[in-house]
């Protein structure tokens, strides 16, 4: 890749960060993450326009993210709320099979659990696999791969649908699921990858799950 460009979602107060993540979640929330979204592609692809919000959703049922469910204390809670967006047609890969990812439709059906302490974060965007790939037949478009933790769940179709395909792996389960290490050269030359993000938190650079080998 010719070009190397950084950035960071920016937090310049607690007000700031409240605002951007769940209250007892290390995630960031639906404002959060779809700021990231925006800073990504204002980076990546600052021609573009980012794919607008139709419906902000609020669901009947509280969210105890993975702080409360560790501490197991419940006294902060908060309604689980999501962006609804319209994306053009796409077919999504889990693990290389043809699958669904995500609940959306579930969720707008009012079929969600209220059971204290579940994973709404997880079961709304979806669960963390080794590869998660999105087709949006768009062939004049180019071709990107990111490495990214569960961070990047709450985006992966928005950022998909700026491209042809999108392929998004996470190193924490690559090789138990594949018995081999992420070799990110060979999976570019494999999958004809333009654009290369990688996307990652903190806590992830310094526990080395993300350390890239090859």
């Amino acid at each position: 890749f010719s070009e190397f460009q950084c950035d960071g979602l920016k937090i310049d107060s607690y007000e700031q960060y409240m605002n951007y993540f769940y209250e007892t979640d290390h995630h960031w929330n639906y404002k959060g993450s779809y700021q990231g979204y925006k800073d990504i592609i204002n980076l990546m692809l600052p021609e573009e326009n980012v794919l607008e919000p139709i419906e902000t959703k609020t669901f009947d049922t509280y969210y105890y993210g993975s702080n409360a469910r560790t501490t197991a204390v419940y006294t902060n809670k908060e309604k689980f709320t999501v962006y609804d967006f319209k994306f053009p047609k796409h077919t999504t890969y889990v693990n290389g099979t043809l699958s669904g990812y995500g609940n959306r439709d579930m969720y707008f059906n009012n079929g969600y659990s209220t059971e204290k302490g579940y994973n709404h974060y997880g079961a709304f965007y979806g669960g963390d696999f080794a590869e998660v790939s999105f087709d949006f037949k768009q062939p004049e478009k180019e071709n990107l791969l990111v490495i990214a933790p569960s961070y990047s769940n709450a985006i992966n179709k928005l950022l998909a649908s700026h491209f042809n395909k999108t392929y998004y792996i996470d190193l924490r389960h690559y090789q138990n699921t594949y018995g081999k290490a992420f070799n990110p050269e060979e999976f570019c030359k494999k999958n004809k990858i333009d654009k290369f993000l990688f996307l990652i938190s903190i806590d992830h650079l310094t526990n080395g799950n993300f350390e890239l080998a090859n």
